[in-house]
């Protein structure tokens, strides 16, 4: 047997393991490689969960230190799960007081209808669905409520950052249940009923479509986690037929019948692969496979329910429906999404910094932030931060440093990149489009849409120099889009065939 055979027959049987394990049932092998058992169970997901149905079982056969590292995972998350419970709770009261009515979508609800334990999956999110015609209103309330948008703007989703409770707590805002311009055509109606959680009254995702839209998430992600497969299989086999017949329908209604078919098929791979059989295992494991965005859209493709849908597809993919307000920009379009594609194939965007970050570089929450750039500009000094989000790539990409003048020595004018407080004590590092006598439109250069005007005492600092991986440029070097990414590209290449040939 070959070295890649018997990593990947080890990997089967760890994989049986995991699921004998999150499907509360005993384990018969002798041997077993416990530190690599709970890392799959850790990267799938589903160790929290293994330790909910199955803690007993891991307590009689694993070392002790073991043990002790899978009983404080299952706490770790169960803590981060209920941070983030608290803090999104206390937004979702602050809307609901204000008249918008947000939906939680999966998250910690979906964990307490499945496993009976709101906390045993682990979350990197709270999902909220907001109609689109409250989505400015929500997203003031969370202003107000100490949340910061990272990325993304309406009719799109849109990030929400907060800080609490030791950790960084996120919402993702969106219009749509499904989320992805490639399913744009895929009209999931928007049901739901009123829990009690916590102590917190939330509205939650329920009714006949929860299945379809589990598959679509399933569906529209290049690898997915073991623990999204294992939500299907438990909400299906939860379901008697009748039930699962309505579900059926209700995905043809939204256009995900065949999406919701191959999910419920894989998801049927669970028990047979938990028995060792090995097409099940192979199956599974393809999850984890990297398919890559053509892959992915193929998949969608494949999944749609008749040709039209598929087209329909292929036109999310070339034209998103959040672009389509205006048909004019369809050109500016084209060209930034192939100038992007480009940059990305040639390796000049999305690749994460190797380099360290620079010590001067502030990295701190907003509160703390405020506080410190308000001394140091207001004392004439210029102060390096490292700004969250993408709004500014590629002029400023994610990991970068920028240098931040006081306004008071240089002043600003339109074109400039500055540091302004937003009406709700937030701060964002944008570039000014319109200067007037009271006020400033400011806009992101990766953003469709400018940001609420500010008054000119709002701006606090001007951004001079950029730090990318080591190396400084002025601000007014750095590209504003992808146009503009190629075009130094191609001038720094140019340059350097000409000094090479020069000497």
């Amino acid at each position: 047997m070959t070295a890649s055979a018997e990593k990947n027959d080890a990997l089967h049987q760890q994989l049986r393991q995991l699921l004998l394990l999150v499907l509360g049932e005993s384990l018969l092998d002798r041997q077993i490689d416990w530190p690599e058992l709970l890392l799959l169970a850790e990267r799938e997901r589903l160790a929290a969960l293994a330790w909910c149905r199955s803690g007993d079982e891991i307590r009689r056969r694993a070392p002790a230190g073991i043990v002790d590292r899978w009983r404080a995972h299952a706490m770790r998350v169960a803590l981060q799960v209920e941070t983030l419970l608290a803090v999104v709770g206390r937004a979702v009261q602050a809307m609901r007081q204000a008249g918008i009515e947000p939906v939680v979508v999966k998250g910690p609800p979906l964990a307490q209808r499945l496993y009976g334990d709101a906390t045993v999956r682990p979350l990197a999110d709270c999902d909220l669905y907001v109609a689109i015609e409250q989505r400015v209103a929500a997203a003031a309330v969370l202003a107000t409520e100490g949340w910061t948008s990272r990325i993304g703007e309406p009719p799109s989703e849109e990030t929400f950052e907060r800080w609490a409770g030791g950790q960084r707590n996120v919402i993702e805002m969106h219009s749509s249940i499904v989320d992805d311009p490639l399913l744009w055509h895929a009209a999931i109606p928007v049901q739901y009923e009123e829990i009690c959680l916590s102590g917190l009254s939330l509205l939650v995702q329920a009714g006949d479509y929860v299945p379809a839209s589990l598959a679509a998430h399933l569906a529209k992600h290049e690898t997915a986690p073991l623990l999204w497969l294992v939500d299907l299989h438990t909400l299906w086999t939860s379901l008697d037929e009748p039930s699962r017949r309505t579900a059926r329908a209700a995905a043809a209604r939204a256009g995900l019948g065949r999406h919701l078919a191959w999910a419920c098929d894989l998801a049927g791979a669970i028990p047979n692969a938990a028995a060792g059989d090995v097409e099940a295992l192979t199956r599974l494991t393809s999850l984890g496979h990297a398919i890559g965005d053509v892959g992915r859209v193929r998949r969608l493709v494949r999944l749609a329910d008749n040709p039209y849908d598929a087209l329909r597809v292929m036109i999310g993919r070339l034209w998103p429906p959040e672009w389509r307000d205006d048909w004019r920009r369809a050109p500016s379009y084209v060209l930034q999404r192939g100038s992007r594609w480009v940059a990305r194939r040639i390796g000049l965007v999305g690749r994460p910094s190797t380099t360290p970050g620079v010590a001067r570089a502030l990295s701190v929450d907003d509160a703390e932030l405020g506080a410190l750039l308000e001394e140091t500009l207001g004392r004439g000094l210029a102060v390096w931060i490292r700004p969250r989000g993408t709004s500014m790539e590629p002029a400023i990409p994610q990991s970068a440093a920028a240098r931040i003048e006081p306004v008071g020595r240089r002043g600003f004018r339109k074109d400039d990149v500055v540091l302004a407080r937003l009406p709700h004590g937030h701060f964002v590092l944008h570039r000014v489009l319109r200067v007037a006598t009271d006020s400033v439109q400011l806009k992101g250069d990766a953003m469709r849409r400018r940001d609420v005007a500010v008054a000119p005492n709002a701006i606090i600092g001007v951004c001079d120099r950029v730090e990318i991986d080591g190396r400084e440029y002025g601000i007014d070097e750095r590209p504003r889009d992808a146009v503009g990414l190629l075009t130094s590209a191609a001038r720094a290449r140019i340059r350097r065939l000409v000094s090479a040939r020069a000497e």
